[in-house]
């Protein structure tokens, strides 16, 4: 019964931490877009991760 409870816990640490990197990885990336975002605000030159369109009408260019 233990070691059955042992091996459950050890599934859930792995998946807690796999997921807590992901959380982690998907805030630099949101960081990086928005530095982007504000080093090159009101120029006309591409960034280095959104082009000057992108950030005129949107990632997706919903707007």
């Amino acid at each position: 019964m233990k070691a059955k409870k042992t091996k459950k816990q050890k599934i859930w640490i792995t998946l807690f931490i796999v997921l807590t990197i992901l959380f982690l990885v998907a805030i630099a990336v949101c960081c990086a877009y928005i530095g982007d975002f504000l080093v090159y605000r009101n120029t006309e030159m591409d960034g280095k991760l959104l082009t000057y369109a992108q950030r005129m009408h949107g990632v997706f260019g919903f707007w």
